[in-house]
């Protein structure tokens, strides 16, 4: 008589149903009990049959959304000037940089640089909507001398900022047209204009929250 141990069909049916068993009772041998990582030392001692890798990816994308999510609390809307005006020191650099490569010939290290410059003024712009859409403008409460430096950077930054965005616009678009020569023409103004809207931010910066923060 063939018994279910002797029946090769039968055994691999058993052995597939305490595989089952086993995954669906055993919990994900890479977290403990609180969420901190660590190896079960029951599951190493059964050769690992207990590991359930639909339970254990849960719990570690889990973990990740959790990591995410206490990296991203990091910044915080009081962070937004400093980072903004890191965002305009990358764009003075790469202005800088791409202005020299062009003058010396080397265009693919140009577009290089401008490309950088280009991204960079992007996520200072939505830094800038996103922090005076929640806190508004600041005031600076300067008088003499100090008064006398700062709004006239300040006004003068804010004014070609205004131009700085459509001229960048327009001298991409030469770039796409392969219009090169009109391209040069825009470049022309739009470069300078760039560089000092790029540089003035960083000194209003400067000017309102390093140097001379006002009195609370």
């Amino acid at each position: 008589m063939i018994t279910a141990a002797n029946n090769p069909k039968n055994y691999g049916e058993d052995r597939q149903t305490q595989h089952a068993q086993s995954d669906s009772a055993s919990p994900c041998p890479f977290s403990t009990a609180d969420g901190s990582p660590e190896i079960s030392p029951g599951w190493l001692k059964n050769g690992g049959h207990q590991f359930s890798l639909k339970r254990c990816s849960v719990e570690a994308i889990d973990q990740l959304n959790a990591l995410t999510v206490q990296r991203l609390n990091v910044i915080s809307i009081s962070d937004l000037p400093a980072l903004n005006a890191s965002f305009n020191l990358v764009s003075t650099i790469f202005i800088s940089m791409g202005w020299y490569f062009i003058r010396h010939g080397a265009w693919r290290r140009h577009m290089t640089c401008m490309i950088v410059a280009v991204l960079s003024s992007i996520c200072f712009l939505v830094g800038y909507i996103i922090y005076h859409a929640q806190v508004g403008e600041k005031s600076s409460g300067y008088t003499g001398w100090i008064a006398v430096v700062y709004f006239p950077i300040l006004a003068s930054h804010v004014l070609l900022a205004f131009v700085t965005l459509p001229l960048v616009i327009l001298t991409l678009i030469q770039v796409f047209r392969r219009r090169w020569d009109r391209h040069m023409r825009i470049a022309r103004w739009t470069i300078p204009i760039w560089l000092y809207v790029s540089v003035t931010g960083v000194l209003v910066y400067l000017m309102l929250y390093k140097w001379f923060p006002p009195r609370t």
